[in-house]
């Protein structure tokens, strides 16, 4: 039975290459928590702000994270000031706007050409 929940968040991992020394690329990824809102409010946040790069968005639905630490590998708590930061690093915020797409739609990751 389908069952309706208020407040329904889902975990999906996040997947992206951190650039390296010269041209190289490291293959990284965490897991991120994600509330799954409904299409109204989606179609608010994305047409009542100037939201070009997702972060709006991302400040509402990105609610926790797991396999993040510091420099010493020490594992961080999340809140809203790590959300933030990790939300401005620029090659994270497509994959999180993708693993979120991903986590409603249950589509697969976009092929690349």
């Amino acid at each position: 039975m389908f069952k309706i929940s208020e407040r329904e968040t889902v975990k999906r991992t996040v997947s992206f290459k951190r650039p390296g020394k010269g041209n190289s690329f490291i293959n990284e990824k965490f897991t991120a928590e994600f509330l799954i809102v409904d299409i109204d409010r989606a179609a608010e946040i994305w047409t009542d702000t100037d939201d070009a790069s997702g972060a709006v968005f991302l400040k509402e639905v990105f609610v926790g994270v797991e396999g993040i630490g510091d420099e010493e590998g020490n594992p961080l708590v999340f809140n809203d000031e790590l959300r933030d930061q990790l939300i401005k690093i620029p090659y994270l915020t497509l994959p999180l706007l993708e693993a979120y797409r991903l986590a409603v739609t249950g589509g697969n990751p976009r092929s690349k050409n």
